[in-house]
This record gives structure tokens, C-alpha cells and sequence, in this order.
């Protein structure tokens, strides 16, 4: 983190990636069909008005353990959804407690489209890039404005004088209307 302000900086880490991840939409087992699963995700989204069901994904479960993840899109009918999982890979998986402006360097080109999320050792829920985008990921980056700010503000009263007297004569004359107290 930047700035030199504690307080700041941890209301940022507070954030996490447990926080804002989704919930998947049902557990499922690899031997069941596409059109099983579609049948239970589309009935789990019945009094939904305005979900996708494409915004939601599916743990995939073998004899207790989790081996992949299902999306809509890839349910076909008659398969098992075992031939279209996708499998688990540990490259995927982010800690819930992982704050999210460390969670959201995982993002890049070559970085999986979806990260699930573990907490203590059970997958909780799942995240894309587009979990990022929501007032949290706000929170976080305005919690860290804010301390850059607060350090500008601690470069500027190391001494305040070379810093007013750095400013060009339009933005002085600004800062005297409203502080009359700068000279």
C-alpha cells in the first residue's frame, strides 16, 4: 500500500475477496446431464425477474470433494457435465480473507476468467472481473485515494511556506478567497 496513512490503508485491506464473491448456484455431481442441471439451475432462477442464469456457476462435486465448476453455457443435454466442467485447478483459487486490491492484481490476460474462493478449506463462492467493479472494489480505491491525499498533505506542512509559494499566481489567488488566513 502507499501513503503513510495506517488507518486508511487497513480500511482497504478490510475488503476482501470472501466479501464480495458470489455463491455458487447449486452442487452437482459429475454423472448428472446437462438438462438435469439446467432443469435445477432454471428452477432455483423461476422467481428471479432479472437474473441470468449465465451470471451464476455450479460446484461440481465428487464423492464429496470438489473436482470442477459448471456455467449455463456449458450444459448440454444428454452429456454428463462431466465432459464439460471445468476441472478444478488450484491456479483458480483465491483465499477468502485475500483483500481485494490484492485479489484484483490475480486479474490479467493470462489469469483464469474465474477465481473460486476458499475459505479455511471449503470452496464458498466464485469471482470474476466483474466482481470488481461494485462499490466495495469503490470503497477500497477510495479508501487509498484518500491516504494519498493525506500524504500530499503531509509533504505540504513539512513546510507550508515553499509549498504556497509553489503554487502559480491563479491558484494562489484561489486558495486566499477561500483561506484567507494564507499569505
Amino acid at each position: 500500500m502507499f501513503g503513510n496513512v495506517a488507518i486508511l490503508n487497513r480500511i482497504a485491506e478490510t475488503i476482501t475477496a470472501g466479501d464480495i464473491c458470489s455463491p455458487f448456484i447449486g452442487e452437482y455431481s459429475p454423472t448428472d446431464s446437462g438438462s438435469v442441471v439446467r432443469q435445477d439451475w432454471d428452477s432455483k432462477l423461476w422467481n428471479t425477474r432479472h437474473e441470468s442464469p449465465f451470471d451464476h456457476i455450479g460446484l461440481v462435486l465428487k464423492d464429496g470433494a470438489p473436482v470442477g465448476t459448471i456455467g449455463y453455457e456449458s450444459l448440454e443435454e444428454e452429456r454428463s457435465i462431466w465432459a464439460t466442467m471445468e476441472k478444478l485447478s488450484w491456479k483458480s483459487v483465491v483465499a477468502a480473507d485475500t483483500p481485494l486490491i490484492e485479489t484484483a492484481k490475480l486479474f490479467n490476460e493470462k489469469s483464469p476468467f474465474v477465481f473460486l474462493v476458499l475459505r479455511r478449506n471449503e470452496l464458498v463462492g466464485w469471482m470474476s472481473y466483474h466482481h470488481l467493479l461494485g462499490i466495495p472494489f469503490r470503497a477500497c480505491l477510495f479508501a487509498l485515494f484518500l491516504a494519498l491525499e493525506q500524504a500530499m498533505l503531509d509533504v505540504v506542512a513539512t513546510n507550508p511556506n515553499v509549498a504556497v509559494g509553489k503554487l502559480r499566481q491563479g491558484r494562489l489567488d484561489g486558495a486566499k478567497r477561500v483561506y484567507p488566513q494564507v499569505a
